[in-house]
C-alpha cells in the first residue's frame, strides 16, 4: 500500500502467509478513501497503474454465485462481487431492481463488522467511508448513501 501513501492500512495473514481475504483489513478512514480511490480511477494512482487491467471492472461485477444461482445475499441484501458487495440487480427469484435503490447502479462496497464501510460510487466521481460501531440493526445503509449523495451534491 506504499504507492497510495496508506500507511495503516494492514492485512492479516494465515499461517502460510496468505492474506485472509475478505476480512481483517486494518486501516484509518483516510487510508481507506486513498484504496477507495484507487479503484474509483481503475488501479491507477497519480497516472501509473497499480492494479492489472481489468482488475476493478472484474472485481466490482457481481460473482456467478450470485448472478446463477438462489443463493441469499448476505450483508444488506447486496450481493458479493470478488471481495467487494455490489450494487447490481439480482436473478429471480429475488425482487427485482436494486438491492440499494436510491444509490447508482455500478456502486461497491467493502463493509465491515457493524458496518464500517468503503463504498465507491463511480458515476458520481464519490468515495465514502464510514467508521461505525453498529451492535444492532438499526443501521440502514441505502439511507445513509442517499443521505451522503445530498450531501455531496
Amino acid at each position: 500500500f506504499e504507492p497510495i501513501v496508506a500507511p495503516g492500512l494492514t492485512l492479516e495473514f494465515d499461517r502460510a502467509g496468505a492474506p485472509s481475504g475478505g476480512s481483517a483489513v486494518y486501516a484509518t478512514p483516510r487510508d481507506f478513501a486513498r484504496l477507495g480511490y484507487l479503484f474509483l480511477n481503475d488501479g491507477c494512482w497519480r497516472g501509473a497503474r497499480l492494479l492489472p487491467e481489468q482488475w476493478v471492472a472484474f472485481s466490482t461485477t457481481t460473482s456467478d454465485v450470485y448472478a446463477h444461482s438462489d443463493v441469499e445475499p448476505d450483508k444488506h441484501g447486496i450481493p458479493n462481487g470478488y471481495l467487494w458487495w455490489v450494487n447490481e440487480p439480482l436473478p429471480p427469484p429475488f425482487a427485482p431492481g436494486l438491492p440499494l435503490p436510491d444509490v447508482p447502479r455500478g456502486g461497491y462496497a467493502a463493509i465491515g463488522t457493524w458496518n464500517q464501510l468503503l463504498f465507491v460510487m463511480p458515476t458520481l466521481d464519490l468515495v465514502v467511508v464510514r467508521t461505525a460501531d453498529d451492535h444492532d440493526s438499526s443501521f440502514n445503509l441505502n439511507d445513509f448513501l442517499k443521505l451522503v449523495q445530498a450531501v455531496a451534491r
